[in-house]
């Protein structure tokens, strides 16, 4: 089974997310533009245990079981484009022994706990679970021969909204029943057959207009 699609020569096929889908905008004439950058570069430098002071904060947030970024007045990190294949490397190597858990970051020492967690009690803790199974399975896919397409993204206008949710529930409430065995895997088929029927079809077409347009 695999995260993403496989074509004929063994290449996975995966579509291309938005960089970003926020942005930090200061005013014309502000007196220190440069706060934002500099603040953006203390936020990065603490993510990624770079910061003299980093340990002591997020063994705070380990403690409050919260995120540091939930205190920080603007949530724009940055990130490495391949920051998901490295944070997969880095969380195979501390569970094999080769890194030191205490060098990783904030994120990848939560992964490295949930994996212990799912290692040790497996699937009695879902949010463990999940988190530790996609960086260490999907996660590889990073580093695989891939062939990335260009993803086209569109907002429903506004008579098929509704249909919209709809459509978004189904897939979320089929998915999650699948994935925990509620459901078998031939449940997709009627997940699909009625996915067209209830307002697919017209939600791609609305989509083609879109981008024809």
């Amino acid at each position: 089974m695999y995260a993403v699609p496989v074509d004929d020569n063994g290449r996975f096929n995966v579509s291309e997310s938005p960089v970003t889908d926020r942005y930090l905008v200061v005013r014309k004439g502000y007196e220190h533009p440069e706060a934002a950058l500099k603040l953006l570069n203390v936020f990065t430098r603490i993510e990624r245990n770079q910061d003299p002071g980093a340990k002591s904060l997020l063994a705070a947030t380990e403690q409050l079981d919260t995120q540091l970024r939930n205190y920080y007045p603007f949530d724009l990190l940055l990130d490495y484009p391949d920051a998901i294949a490295q944070r997969h490397d880095r969380l195979t190597k501390a569970l094999a022994g080769e890194l030191d858990p205490g060098q990783l970051d904030q994120e990848t020492k939560r992964l490295y706990d949930d994996s212990l967690t799912e290692r040790e009690y497996p699937r009695k803790n879902l949010d463990a679970w999940s988190g530790s199974t996609a960086y260490q399975q999907w996660g590889s896919v990073g580093r695989a021969e891939t062939v990335k397409i260009e993803s086209f993204f569109a907002d429903p206008p506004p008579s098929l909204a509704a249909m919209w949710t709809n459509l978004l529930n189904l897939e979320l409430e089929t998915y999650a029943k699948i994935i925990t065995g509620e459901l078998p895997l031939s449940a997709f088929d009627d997940y699909a057959q009625r996915w067209h029927a209830e307002g697919g079809d017209k939600m791609t077409e609305a989509v083609r207009e879109a981008n024809r347009g």
